[in-house]
């Protein structure tokens, strides 16, 4: 008699059901918040109207606003988008352009939808990247999976692919350049390799500065990479070559984004202090009000406020779920994290974890540690913001520790089938929980 069905070991082998299992998800859930998503009110995105003007006064007169225009001023605040990175409302210019052609639609409100579904575009390729990445930090095909399905159905991750902002390009340079730094870390560099990473940081540099970290903890690999058994002077002057090539690259692709900020803003590179000098603050920064830093983190709640919302907070930050949602995800991750350091001081053959794996988890430690010091550092020295939306550029590194955790405690059973059936078991609830709370609060609330 045939077989009806697959088993787990088979579906183990099966990578491309999987992916299309992943994509099929992906496109369930992002798709109608993408369109049923407000342009005002409490349960619209998180400064979206703010943001559109960007695009749409691109779109409108075909040139790059300096941002000290009246009409890309941000209502009620002052300031300007156009001071931080803005690459992506540029691809969302080009794109309205398109879609006027081939619909007749100059309207920039009916062209909103077009924006958004650039991001859920990006974020089809973010979720093919995150697959393939899997693929590189782990051997075992249930941990591959498992690390992908973490990352991709976070509630907060998948809400940055759904409106207009500059995150969703961010993570599309940060798995890029993960992705290929990686690679050039455990198998060596080519100038493929070396050139797909700088056009990831490229992408990084003018989307997002949260995302700036993986930056960083890539220079500490590509070192890494280069420390062979060579000699010394071998050693850097592979360094220097490969680092010439990747640095120009990405000079040709980002340089543009900070010479222009230098004409038009005075030498500010960054435009950090011409946003400062236009923006109109609600309050005076912690930091000014002589508010110490554990005194605001303790006594506003703010670790708990920031944690929730960069698990699930929809709209702006007023679609929440059950305490207990957030509870149930504090105790999946703090299981994780003990794994991970069950991993790191016990093992039942000995402890055979190489330097080459230790080295890369500092590294996840790099880029995750700056990601949130930039946050803190705004949130104490400029406004005191609390949305877990900074924050989730540093899940693809949180993420790496908690599969690594979780991993730790299903190889305490000495059985492939059980492992394969514990992690599906704890994909399945993962997604479930991320389904739970799109259909069971986030859709109503629109």
């Amino acid at each position: 008699m045939r077989k009806i069905g697959m088993s787990l070991s088979e579906y183990y082998k099966n990578s491309r059901l999987f992916t299309v299992i992943c994509l099929t998800l992906y496109f369930v859930f992002t798709i109608p918040i993408a369109f049923l998503q407000p342009t005002e009110g409490y349960n619209m995105p998180p400064d979206e109207m703010a943001r559109y003007l960007l695009p749409s006064e691109m779109f409108r007169t075909g040139c790059l606003p300096t941002g000290l225009e009246p009409q890309v001023q941000v209502p009620g605040y002052g300031g300007s988008y156009m001071f931080q990175p803005y690459f992506p409302y540029i691809c969302m210019a080009v794109l309205m352009r398109i879609a006027a052609l081939l619909t007749g639609i100059t309207d920039t409100r009916l062209l909103l939808p077009v924006c958004r579904c650039f991001n859920v575009f990006i974020g089809f390729i973010c979720l093919m990247l995150v697959i393939r990445l899997s693929e590189e930090l782990f051997d075992k095909k249930w941990k591959q999976y498992l690390y992908a399905v973490v990352v991709i159905f976070l509630p907060e991750h998948l809400f940055l692919y759904t409106y207009v902002n500059t995150e969703a390009m961010c993570l599309l340079g940060i798995f890029m350049q993960l992705l290929f730094i990686i690679q050039i870390y455990q198998r060596g560099i080519t100038p493929v390799r070396a050139i797909l990473y700088a056009v990831g940081a490229s992408l990084t540099t003018l989307s997002y500065f949260n995302g700036y970290g993986y930056m960083i903890a890539s220079v500490l690999l590509f070192f890494g990479s280069q420390w062979g058994n060579e000699n010394l002077k071998k050693k850097w002057t592979k360094i220097i070559e490969w680092g010439i090539l990747i640095i120009s690259v990405w000079l040709l692709l980002s340089g543009w984004y900070f010479l222009r900020n230098y004409r038009l803003y005075d030498g500010d590179l960054f435009g950090l202090k011409t946003q400062a000098a236009h923006r109109i603050y609600p309050e005076p920064s912690p930091y000014k009000q002589g508010i110490g830093l554990i005194q605001l983190l303790k006594e506003r709640h703010t670790l708990s406020i920031m944690f929730n919302s960069s698990i699930a907070v929809f709209g702006s930050s007023f679609i929440d779920g059950p305490i207990w949602l957030y509870r149930g995800y504090k105790i999946v991750l703090t299981i994780g994290v003990l794994g991970f350091l069950g991993r790191l001081f016990y093992n039942k053959d000995g402890l055979i974890i190489s330097r080459k794996r230790v080295y890369l988890g500092l590294c996840f430690i790099v880029a995750w540690a700056i990601n949130v010091g930039i946050w803190l550092y705004y949130a104490y020295f400029v406004e005191h913001q609390r949305q877990g939306r900074y924050i989730v550029p540093g899940w693809p590194a949180l993420a790496f520790f908690f599969c690594v955790g979780f991993s730790f405690w299903v190889e305490l059973i000495n059985n492939n089938k059980k492992q394969q059936m514990i992690a599906t078991l704890i994909g399945a609830g993962w997604i479930a929980l991320c389904f739970w709370y799109l259909v069971g609060y986030a859709l109503p609330a629109y």
